[in-house]
């Protein structure tokens, strides 16, 4: 792919993904009267809609979907090359979390194994996304992305891997007891929120991969 038309959309994933979270966080605040806060409220939370719009099309969504193919048309460019069959497997791993991404986001889940099928399908994704990176830029007869990308890579998979194995995750569904005057005991969400900081986390992760592969093409 032409090195400008990368330029550009590396450029422009970020400034949907920044609309995004602008736009999503005040429609958040202006809905509940409060500010969205990343390791407490989870992905999907963003996308609450006023009442009056339940039945429409939002911006939002069209924000995030522009996110996401922007994001993969980056990775199709900078990644994918013919001569190196594993980079399809990488380009099919990248598939998966974009869908898993898409769903973990705008899914509003009447049922709890769907959207936890997502959000492992999700935090699988990414892991496996960076360790097979790391692998293909070592052994890539291409030097333009070695300076430092296959040990950042590496890293921030070794990172992923910590969070998903966290013990805490298969207890992510306990509440904390609030004190309370009244005889029956009441139950809030704990301020730091288990399944909220992982998802966000991971793609913060995932994203400073994408903002690194850049930095590194620079410099290569």
């Amino acid at each position: 792919m032409n090195e400008s038309l990368i330029w550009m959309l590396w450029i422009l994933t970020f400034i949907l993904g920044a609309g995004y979270l602008y736009f999503g966080c005040n429609q958040f605040k202006k809905i509940n009267q409060k500010a969205y806060v990343f390791y407490h409220h989870l992905p999907f939370e963003l996308h609450q809609k006023p009442l009056a719009f339940q039945f429409t099309f939002q911006p939002l969504n069209g924000l995030l979907i522009s996110f996401l193919v922007a994001l993969f048309a980056y990775w199709e460019g900078l990644f994918v090359y013919p001569n190196q069959p594993l980079t399809y497997l990488l380009l099919s791993l990248m598939i998966i979390f974009l869908i898993s991404t898409m769903g973990m986001f705008t899914f509003q889940p009447k049922r709890i194994e769907i959207y936890l099928a997502l959000v492992t399908l999700f935090l699988v994704s990414v892991v496996a996304i960076l360790l097979l990176s790391s692998y293909l830029i070592f052994m890539s007869p291409y030097n333009r992305l070695q300076t430092f990308l296959p040990w950042t890579t590496l890293a921030q998979g070794v990172f992923q891997l910590i969070l998903v194995l966290n013990p805490k995750l298969t207890d992510w569904a306990l509440l904390e007891k609030m004190e309370s005057g009244n005889e029956k005991p009441l139950y809030r969400r704990p301020t730091f929120f288990v399944m909220a900081y992982t998802q966000w986390l991971s793609l913060a992760n995932m994203m400073l991969w994408v903002f690194l592969t850049q930095v590194e093409w620079i410099i290569g």
